[in-house]
């Protein structure tokens, strides 16, 4: 990454929002002088998903578990975060651990439910 322009920090590419268009946005978002997206994994089950689009796209990734998801997280999920982010270290796609974070907002999952995992 010499050189850099534009990062998007926080572009969740791999939606299935974007399976239409997702190379068209990319392209477009790249003329517009972006030159890297940092795809966040959300769930355990779209780890690979991010990587996989972080080095198809020549971006970036993070792997973790988004807020608004550990109602749907189990708790070999964060041994499997553990592995995953080890496994992943020579990457230099990789640049980051998230979705981790806390949502305090009526309507979304527990509070302290979210604090578990961000301490984890």
């Amino acid at each position: 990454m010499s050189g850099l322009g534009l990062i998007d920090t926080h572009c969740h590419l791999d939606a299935a929002e974007f399976d239409s268009d997702r190379e068209i946005i990319r392209r477009a978002a790249r003329e517009q002088g972006v030159d890297y997206c940092v795809i966040p994994a959300v769930v355990r089950e779209n780890w690979t998903v991010v990587a996989a689009l972080a080095h198809r796209h020549s971006d970036l990734y993070a792997l973790g578990i988004h807020p608004l998801y550990v109602n749907q997280a189990v708790p070999s999920d964060a041994d499997a975060l553990a592995q995953a982010l080890s496994a992943a270290l020579p990457d230099p796609a990789l640049v980051a651990v998230g979705e981790i974070g806390l949502d305090g907002f009526d309507g979304h999952p527990d509070l302290e439910l979210q604090l578990s995992w961000f301490r984890r």
